[in-house]
């Protein structure tokens, strides 16, 4: 191969590479935005889900949401829960 196609080619590869983690980059971003924007709402989803599946009812301190801790997983932490 001559000089200037080895050149060409890794240039390409450098713009490939290059665009594929601007791509990554975006989905962690809109993920950690959108885990942001919608915690409220989700920590009363995940509140009614338990209070439906138990007798009892339950109060919940704090809830912690994270969808890169354990990625691929969405991660929930629960605090100060009590059952009456």
């Amino acid at each position: 191969m001559k000089k200037t196609n080895k050149n060409k080619l890794l240039k390409v590869l450098k713009r490939i590479i290059f665009i594929a983690v601007l791509v990554v980059a975006f989905f962690v971003f809109a993920a950690c935005l959108l885990g942001k924007v919608y915690e409220d709402k989700i920590e009363q989803i995940v509140i009614s889900e338990i209070n439906k599946n138990l007798n009892s009812e339950v109060s919940v301190g704090d809830i912690e949401f994270s969808l890169l801790k354990d990625f691929p997983y969405a991660t929930f932490f629960i605090y100060d829960v009590v059952a009456m």
